[in-house]
């Protein structure tokens, strides 16, 4: 689980200019008004460059949340292998896969996190998928300027890891541990996923 000061939520990109309607729902009632955001005219920045900027930060927050749903899934998975090995502890075969699943699931885990459980651990730890994200989260969501060729080169390369993260998380829950899913069905246990 991510430490206390790592869990708020991250704000939203500005919305863009354009014709909106905005909806209140209250006590089962909803109530609507049009409404029109418009281009800063006083602004440096350009309709295209606020518009670059708002689709890349959209789209790390996307990345972002693909991470924790990977990580989520992985401490559930921790917790339920918990409670199994305590179960199957006399079973050699099943503690072994239960061994192989837990290491798995620590490599990817490390591939999206470095874990750090305090404000400064970063100073220390490598910062891995979701912690390299959330760098250029904070680098570019402050400014309306279209990000700059390092931003989007970093986000390449981001992408790349992630891809390769999913990968082998993917064949993580697809492979070693639907292998131990059936082998604790078959001994009368119940799955981990």
């Amino acid at each position: 689980a991510a430490p206390r000061w790592n869990r708020d939520a991250i704000g939203s990109p500005p919305v863009a200019p354009g014709k909106y309607e905005v909806v209140l729902h209250v006590g089962g009632h909803s109530y609507s008004r049009p409404a029109t955001v418009m281009q800063d005219a006083h602004a440096p920045w350009t309709v295209s460059d606020a518009t670059a900027s708002r689709e890349t930060v959209v789209d790390i927050v996307s990345r972002m949340s693909a991470v924790d749903d990977m990580l989520n899934a992985l401490d559930a998975l921790d917790a339920k292998l918990d409670a199994r090995s305590k179960v199957a502890i006399s079973n050699a075969k099943l503690s072994g896969m239960i061994a192989a699943v837990r290491r798995g699931a620590s490599a990817v885990r490390a591939e999206l996190t470095s874990s750090p459980t305090n404000d400064q651990d970063d100073d220390f730890l490598p910062d891995m998928l979701r912690e390299r994200l959330q760098a250029l989260y904070f680098q570019l969501s402050g400014s309306q300027y279209a990000p700059a060729t390092a931003a989007l080169r970093e986000l390449d390369d981001l992408g790349r890891m992630q891809a390769d993260a999913s990968s082998r998380y993917r064949a993580l829950m697809d492979g070693d541990v639907a292998s131990l899913d059936a082998a604790l069905k078959a001994a009368g246990y119940l799955p981990v996923h």
